[in-house]
């Protein structure tokens, strides 16, 4: 419920009426701001101001591995590079 605030006027000719339904008004719109909470503190920034979900540097390059026939790669070899690409392009 969002707060609408009144025109307030003073004195009798204001019209401003005192009434259990304009304080139970008054009353709900201060209950839902309170049941909102507070705000916390604002944390920490990243490293750098670096998004805290990037990942960090690369490690080192591996060894390379045997040749396979006539200079292309083994199966094995193969299925290991696909899933090291699969794997840069989908970061867990």
């Amino acid at each position: 419920m969002a707060f609408m605030p009144s025109k307030w006027k003073d004195g009798e000719a204001g019209g401003t009426p005192i009434t259990a339904a304009e304080l139970n008004r008054i009353e709900a719109a201060g209950a839902a701001k309170a049941a909102q909470g507070e705000t916390g503190p604002q944390g920490p920034a990243g490293a750098d101001g670096a998004d805290s979900t990037v990942a960090g540097p690369e490690g080192p390059e591996g060894p390379q591995g045997p040749a396979g026939a006539d200079g292309f790669p083994t199966e094995t070899q193969w299925n290991d590079l696909v899933a090291r690409v699969a794997a840069l392009e989908n970061p867990a």
